[in-house]
């Protein structure tokens, strides 16, 4: 099996959390959508489809929780791997 190496271009300052130890780097919408090179609204097709999975952060806004999600890089990587070049 070959693995693809995921790459980010960050146009945002602020930083991202690596992936080190073990734990899994969550990526931002925008910066899946940019490694996938589709748009964000394209990506949220992908995950509401069911293609992508991805993770809602709890951001305390009461009952209804956060809206701040986010692509768990195993996920974006695992999603590449199913891809079929023949497509």
């Amino acid at each position: 099996m070959t693995r693809t190496a995921l790459a980010v271009i960050d146009t945002d300052p602020q930083p991202t959390p690596c992936s080190c130890g073990g734990v899994t780097t969550l990526l931002r919408p925008e910066q899946a959508a940019q490694v996938l090179g589709v748009s964000r609204s394209g990506l949220y097709e992908l995950v509401a489809g069911g293609a992508l999975r991805a993770v809602t952060l709890p951001t305390g806004r009461g009952a209804a929780g956060g809206r701040s999600r986010r692509i768990r890089s195993d996920d974006l990587q695992a999603f590449i791997d199913g891809l079929d070049a023949s497509q």
